[in-house]
This record gives C-alpha cells, structure tokens and sequence, in this order.
C-alpha cells in the first residue's frame, strides 16, 4: 500500500486540507454547546483530590508557560495545561460522549485545542475548526476499534489522543505527512488499560485513573512536537483487523462531522447508570411512591452496565460514578439534583447503602442486543403492594433527543453553582456564546482568573 493512502494519512490529510464550515449554523452550534458543557464539567471538579493532584505535578514536572491552568490564575507548558485541565474536566465523569465511540472525546480534545490556541495567539474560528476535526477523528478511530476482541478495554484513552493529534495539527498547520506520523506515534504510546475499565482485568475499578485521558492527551501533544523533529511511527496503524477497521475509519470522511453526534450527560456518573435513572425517574413521578414505600427496584439492561463496578458501598466518588444501585439510591433519598455533580457529602451515608441493597440488575436480551447504538433500561420498582413499570427507556441528552443550548446552560449553572458566582457564570456563558462571533480572547482571559475573582 503507498503510504499516502494509509488510513492515517488520509485522516491527516483531512486534518491539514479538510474544509471545516465552522460557520454553519448547526456544525457552530454543537462546536459551542460541546465547549461550554466541558467547561462546565472542569470548573466542578477544580477542587476535587484528582484534580489538585494534577496541578501540583504538573507546576513540578511542565515547567513554566503561557497556557492557563483554568480557574487557578496560574500558567503552564503545553503539555501541562493539557494534563492538568484534561483531568479536571474527566474527573466528575460529567463529560460529553459519543454513541459511536463508546466513550468522551472533549476531554481530551477541547483543553488540547485551547491551550494549543492560547499558546499560538489563534482565533474563535481556528479553535473551533480543531474541535471539529479533533471530534470527528476521535471518534471514527474509536468506531473503527475492536478491544473487545483483542482482549484490552474500550477506555476512552485508547484512542483520544488520536483526536488531539488532529486539534493541534489543524491549528498548527502541519502538514499531513508529520500529522500522519504523530497519529502512528500517539497510537502506540497511548495507554492499552488492559486492568482498567468494564473489561480490564483489574478488580478495582473505582481507581482515579480510570479511562486515562489526560495522560492520553498528553502523549499525543508529545506526538505532535516529535513527528514535527523527525520521528515517525507505524503509519499503517490504522489499516490492520482486527485492531482497526479501515472502511470505518474513512467512511463518508470530509461529509459527515461526528460532533453533531455528540451525547451530553445530566448527571455526574458513568453512562450506563444514566438508562436506569432515567426509567427509575419515570416510575417514581408516575407512581407518586416515596422512598420508604419501595421495596424492591430491577434493573433490567445491558450487559456493559452490569460490569461495572456497582458498589452498594463506595468508597469514593469514582466507586458511585460507577454504580447504578447507589445512584438510583441517591434519587430516591435526595433526588436526581444531587448528582450534578456528584460531592463527597453523598458518600457514608447508611440509608442510602441500605436502599441501594434493593436494586438487582438483571441482563435483558433484547436490550443486549441493541447496544452500542443504543444504551437502554427498563425499570421494574414494587411498592405499596404493587408493582410499577417503566417502558424501555434511553439516557437523557442522546443526539437522537438533545439537551438545547438553554438546557446546557442550566446544567452549567447547577453544576458550577458552588464553585462561580451568577456573574461570573454569566461571563463565561456569554465568552463561549463570543467564540460563535469570532472573538476568543474573554475566555481565554476568564479561564486564566482564579476562581477567587469572582
């Protein structure tokens, strides 16, 4: 095969020539709504464990730069505004995602792509033109992908990076051979997490590492600067089953924009707890029960969502983000709002342990077998002598039914109620709202603020 037509040269090509409209109006628009909710995201978690553990290591090990820490008034390297920013915008699992991709590609694409424009003075129009690419090529290398078979786990740091090697080699207008080569190399150093994950091989998942995206991010960013010096790595990385499928990976390329696609979450908790919310939601509003008349909940859906952890007893933030007993216990007891975001004043609480112990999962076939495409549950609660369904139902903020701009904007409000006050809220709403309109420097102005300046 001549190496211009490898799956990731034609990709680079893409990135480097691809004809991005980032002016029409429903492509602008999801570019938009992809930015704010991120940074909805990262301005909640700024002051978890997680996130300050990465802040410190980075002023220790990235050196000084000019790329903004967001919210803390400091600067960093590159790398380090995209390791420490990545990590505080995954650590909530607040995150977008992406149906196709079975994972969350704008925390690793979008602190990437702001960083790499605050570092190279580029406008609201180059920065959302890499979102855009960075999105689409993230995403058809995790469609193209087959773990599963090869026996490591779909967490999303497999294949991240590959979409932050498209961001920043848009915006900083490599051509396609050093793009194609730093896609070679971010592909092989990106993390395998065979022991993390649903299907790693490790018991304990409620780990702080979890699906490895900043890290991911950042060997890509390294991918960048050594295709640019010269290096290359397996150009044909991409055109190899059962690793990679090459005709999905350049499917429709350049006529499709897979950020259209993108699924926003209401809630702070992994995706496959999101269905059982949501049909649990519709029982309890229906049925009128209280908690203390419930008895008994299942849970019936697919088989990804019964292997995760699902602790009836969490230890930590990550052990309830990734359990759907605990969680349908926290909307029973406190209600849904509780976990936007998730707070550690959820943790240690016995009745909610006592009430999670009620919730079987239980596989259903027919749900099983329309995953992927679609992330399912149906809800069966008894109480008061009787017992109450939910039909099948899907998570909120699916592409197929989105959360609007006004939605997102409340999301972004409650999330970050306890961190911003309503002006400085206000601001960052109407700074994203001016990247639509050409101008990115009061976002990058605001994130470099401390969260102390109101």
């Amino acid at each position: 095969m001549e190496s211009n037509n490898f799956a990731a040269y034609r990709l680079a090509a893409y990135v480097e020539d691809g004809y991005i409209d980032i002016h029409e109006p429903v492509l602008r628009e999801a570019a938009l709504k992809c930015v704010l909710d991120l940074l909805g995201a990262a301005a909640a978690g700024i002051d978890s464990y997680v996130s300050r553990g990465a802040q410190e290591l980075v002023k220790g090990q990235f050196g000084p730069g000019q790329c903004a820490i967001w919210f803390k008034g400091e600067s960093t390297s590159l790398a380090g505004a995209i390791l420490a920013n990545s990590t505080t915008a995954s650590v909530l699992d607040l995150d977008d995602g992406h149906r196709a991709a079975r994972g969350h590609p704008g925390a690793a694409v979008i602190p990437a792509a702001l960083a790499a424009a605050e570092s190279i003075g580029a406008g609201a129009d180059a920065f959302l033109g890499s979102v855009v690419a960075g999105y689409e090529v993230a995403v058809r290398a995790a469609a193209a992908s087959a773990p599963a078979r090869m026996g490591y786990g779909y967490g999303s740091g497999r294949w991240t990076g590959y979409g932050v090697v498209a961001a920043l080699g848009r915006l900083f207008k490599l051509p396609a051979d050093q793009i194609c080569q730093a896609f070679a190399i971010a592909g092989v150093q990106s993390p395998n997490l065979t022991a993390n994950g649903s299907a790693g091989y490790s018991d304990l998942m409620g780990n702080d590492v979890k699906e490895a995206i900043p890290w991911s991010a950042v060997t890509a960013c390294a991918a960048i600067e050594l295709a640019r010096h010269g290096l290359s790595g397996p150009a044909d990385i991409l055109d190899h089953l059962p690793h990679y499928n090459r005709d999905v990976v350049l499917r429709d390329l350049g006529a499709t924009h897979a950020i259209k696609g993108i699924y926003f979450k209401p809630y702070s908790s992994c995706r496959y707890v999101h269905p059982a919310l949501a049909g649990f939601e519709l029982v309890v509003q229906e049925s009128k029960l209280a908690a203390e008349e419930i008895q008994a909940v299942r849970i019936y859906t697919f088989q990804w969502a019964l292997d995760i952890d699902n602790r009836t007893d969490p230890r930590n933030l990550t052990e309830v983000q990734y359990s759907i007993p605990y969680c349908i216990a926290l909307s029973a007891l406190a209600g849904s709002a509780c976990m936007l975001p998730i707070t550690e004043a959820v943790l240690g609480r016995q009745d909610v342990v006592e009430f999670a112990k009620k919730v079987q999962l239980v596989l259903d076939p027919q749900l099983e077998a329309r995953c992927p495409g679609e992330t399912l549950a149906r809800v069966v609660v008894e109480g008061r002598g009787q017992t109450f369904e939910s039909p099948v139902t899907p998570p909120r903020g699916e592409a197929t039914n989105p959360m609007s701009w006004g939605d997102l904007v409340d999301k972004f409000r409650t999330a970050t109620a306890a961190v911003l006050p309503e002006v400085r809220q206000r601001s960052l709403v109407n700074a994203v709202e001016g990247l639509g309109s050409g101008d990115i420097s009061p976002l990058l102005d605001l994130l470099q603020q401390p969260l102390s300046a109101g």
